[in-house]
């Protein structure tokens, strides 16, 4: 029936999403300053290096770890940001979303979901892994508030996935996307019910490795 097709769709597009363990990725950076009436996804072109890795654990008792990158142009700035989301905690609440989605959509959580910090309009892109920008989650405020921050970032994660079945925004891609997200739906509640990915013995704890030059 359509829901065994959908989940179906969803297991074949997590299995899609590759392990990444470079150190820099480069395609022409293209700069466009974050403004908050406007964001894009998909744009393909960054240049980044990997400063660190925030090691935790996923709501359902499994270890995570994600790969944080910025950009290399305003390499220092960029830093200077990852470094004041650490502080103020919204690093590691986007880390507690994030695992919470890769979860969601069945996607592993080591190494094949990244956080970027880049000041362009880019929310998101698939690189093979999957890559999420913590300007735009600081910039909007979604530390703010759990439920908003659920309901974006869903999303843009489901938009992500789908470019595997079509790197275009056609058809394909818009119907492998609505697929996704309907296949997940019936476990969505769950989510909600864990802020910023509480496991059941209710510890979000993250632990940022340097991987780099730069004292985190």
């Amino acid at each position: 029936d359509g829901r065994r097709e959908r989940r179906r769709l969803l297991q074949r597009l997590a299995q899609a999403v590759l392990t990444t363990n470079e150190r820099q990725m480069n395609s022409s950076a293209s700069y466009l300053k974050h403004k908050a009436e406007e964001c894009h996804d998909c744009n393909p072109q960054h240049d980044l290096d990997r400063l660190a890795r925030l090691e935790g654990t996923s709501p359902g008792g499994a270890q995570a770890s994600i790969p944080v990158w910025v950009e290399r142009p305003c390499w220092r700035h960029g830093v200077e940001r990852v470094q004041s989301a650490h502080r103020s905690g919204s690093l590691q609440k986007f880390a507690g979303l994030l695992v919470s989605l890769a979860e969601l959509f069945n996607v592993p959580c080591q190494d094949r979901v990244h956080i970027f910090e880049e000041d362009t309009q880019t929310v998101a892109f698939n690189g093979g892994a999957l890559f999420f920008n913590l300007r735009y989650f600081v910039t909007e405020n979604h530390a703010d508030s759990w439920e908003e921050a659920v309901s974006f970032w869903t999303v843009s994660f489901a938009h992500e996935l789908a470019h595997f079945e079509s790197l275009l925004h056609d058809r394909q891609h818009g119907r492998a996307m609505e697929n996704a997200q309907r296949a997940m739906l019936p476990d969505l509640p769950k989510v909600l019910s864990r802020p910023w990915g509480a496991t059941p013995g209710g510890r979000q704890g993250w632990t940022l490795r340097q991987e780099g030059n730069i004292a985190l």
